[in-house]
This record gives C-alpha cells, structure tokens and sequence, in this order.
C-alpha cells in the first residue's frame, strides 16, 4: 500500500504507524543514555554532530533521540530504512526540524523519555523540475 510505513516494537516500548496518500516515515525513538547518545551522534551529519555538544548535558539523549526519530521517518519514508548512511542527510536535533528536499518531517508528541517523528513527502522527486 503506496504511502504506509510501520515500526515494530519490542514489549515495554513505543509504536507508531502512519497511512497516506504520499510516501510516509514515522519512528519513536527512546531517548539514550548519555554515553550512547554521544557515540549515536557521531553518526550524524557533520553539521549535526556539534549540536548536542553544545547544549546543557542533560539535554543531549533527548536531542540525540529527536534527530535519530527524524532520521529514521525520513529514511523509512524514502523507502531505504538504514540502507542510507544518517550522515548524509540532515534534518537537524533541534526543537524544530530541517527538511530534506521535497519532504515535510514534524516532531509528534511521544510519551515521556521519546521522541517520535513523521516525515511525508512533498514533491514528486521522480519527475525532473522543469
């Protein structure tokens, strides 16, 4: 089904799932802890790897977690999942999202210590602009 994307859970975690007339991501993301949050971030786009550097400690797994969420939406949107290395994309780990060309990514409400994102394509990225 064109525009349907899942993430599957495992027991004590968080779902999401997402239906649409254009290609769609979603994922919720627990926030790490703060060894693994700066290990994951050095994964990211090299714009994106200072950010969590730069805020308070405490602060950095819940950014780590927003920008892994949106990564992953994003990703699961394109269709690629992890088949894309995350550094090549950016979509930022700040309380407001960058886009991706042709994409739309919002951050969703998630339960307390997630983060979940949606991404939706806007533009027919096939079809070479004119």
């Amino acid at each position: 089904m064109r525009g349907r994307t899942s993430r599957c859970p495992t027991p004590g975690t968080s779902s999401s799932w997402a239906f649409g007339d254009a290609p769609v991501g979603v994922d919720v993301e627990p926030w790490p802890s703060p060894g693994t949050a700066a290990d994951v971030a050095e994964a990211f786009h090299r714009a994106e790897r200072a950010e969590p550097a730069a805020l308070p400690a405490r602060e950095r797994p819940a950014a780590v977690a927003r920008c892994w969420a949106r990564k992953e939406a994003h990703l699961k949107g394109v269709g690629i999942g992890l088949g894309e290395d995350p550094a090549r994309t950016y979509v930022g780990t700040g309380t407001t999202p960058a886009a991706p060309p042709g994409w739309a990514v919002t951050d969703v409400p998630a339960l307390p210590g997630y983060a979940a994102a949606r991404a939706v394509r806007t533009a027919d990225l096939a079809r070479p602009v004119r």
